[in-house]
């Protein structure tokens, strides 16, 4: 059996990491508690395996973060409405990314036959809504290529539903650079797709370069 980390190993790694930090920067957590001025915010999925900061090489202070399962932006979520308001209105970041991935559980439960009970299956209405709405595309596709698809398909939709929010319309009007980033992070290499970008020039999807 793989051994599994303990409470008191993170505590004893937080220490480590604290004092490797001060030693090879002073003044690296006086310079932080300072404030933060991230350029990015990052909209993403709660899984273990997807790590923000790390699969773009980021560092503190870089993004500021919300996640839930299967990357969802639900006009009806306080949290993450409470976060995108503060990211875009005080923050002023420039650039808003909906990261979905693959493998991803949540997308995997939205295609199932039966929904999930509970508060999890109140939480995927919105994609098996949208399983459904694909279904002709989708039955075309079995497996993996099936659920990779289905999470290009999240991608898009939560990326059309911010730029309908007024957060976002409000920036936009104002004369905001701002820019929706929907991305597909690939469990398997570790790379990153960049799927889509709106503008304030261009609020419809467009395909973004390879």
């Amino acid at each position: 059996m793989p051994h599994r980390t303990t409470i008191r190993e993170l505590l004893d790694r937080n220490r480590q990491w604290a004092e490797s930090q001060t030693e090879e920067d002073p003044t690296y957590f006086a310079r932080h508690a300072q404030g933060q001025t991230p350029p990015f915010l990052y909209i993403g999925c709660s899984d273990s395996r997807v790590p923000p900061t790390d699969i773009v090489g980021a560092g503190p202070g870089d993004l500021f973060v919300t996640r839930n399962i299967a990357n969802l932006v639900k006009p009806d979520d306080v949290g993450m409405r409470s976060v995108l308001e503060y990211g875009v209105h005080v923050l002023k970041v420039e650039h808003v990314i909906v990261c979905g991935h693959t493998e991803c559980g949540g997308v995997m439960a939205s295609l199932a036959e039966d929904p999930l009970p509970g508060f999890l299956g109140a939480w995927l209405h919105g994609p098996r809504q949208l399983a459904e709405r694909a279904h002709e595309e989708l039955a075309k596709l079995e497996g993996k290529a099936k659920v990779d698809r289905m999470v290009e398909l999240n991608v898009e939709a939560q990326v059309r539903t911010l730029a309908q929010l007024d957060c976002m319309k409000r920036a936009w009007d104002s004369g905001r650079q701002l820019h929706i980033h929907g991305w597909v992070y690939g469990l398997s290499g570790g790379h990153v797709r960049d799927l889509l970008t709106l503008t304030a020039e261009n609020q419809t999807v467009v395909a973004a370069a390879e």
